[in-house]
């Protein structure tokens, strides 16, 4: 089960063109989950990250005030820290493999609401994060990170 989490973070972009960007980013992010084993039995899992995203982005216009841009890249993650019923997590021992490793990376898609001709404005966005390595090692079944984002945002 999902659980609501945080992003917190500051970005820049670089313009190729007025419609082609690369936006890196720098981002802490708390996600969650919930586990049911059945039986009553349940376990939350609660990890920070430091998160490096690195989205190419597509402005395309909808109106002359407003623009679209579509963005998607890969991100880099590292556990910061955080609790699994209480346990500190991301404690991995390099020699015996024992542990949850801290290192995560995936793809990160979304979509943001800009006006082109401000200075400066606020910026709403949506974005969609698939985990391409597993938070856990539980065989065939081993969980990856997963998360939909909701941002306000202030550029300038």
């Amino acid at each position: 089960d999902m659980k609501v989490g945080y992003q917190l973070g500051v970005g820049m972009e670089y313009a190729f063109t007025d419609m082609w960007s690369v936006q890196p980013s720098l981002m802490i992010v708390g996600n969650g989950a919930k586990f049911d084993y059945g039986g009553g039995e349940s376990e939350k899992f609660k990890p920070t990250y430091l998160q490096i995203p690195i989205m190419a982005a597509g402005r395309f216009p909808v109106t002359e005030s407003i623009n679209i841009v579509g963005k998607v890249g890969p991100y880099l993650g590292f556990g910061l820290g955080g609790k699994c019923d209480g346990e500190k997590i991301f404690k991995y021992d390099e020699d015996t493999g024992e542990g949850w490793d801290a290192k995560r990376f995936g793809l990160r898609f979304g979509a943001s609401a800009v006006v082109p001709d401000s200075a400066s404005y606020l910026v709403g966005s949506w974005s969609f994060l698939f985990g391409l390595t597993e938070v856990m090692d539980w065989g065939k079944d081993s969980p990856k990170n997963m998360s939909i984002a909701l941002s306000v945002g202030y550029k300038f």
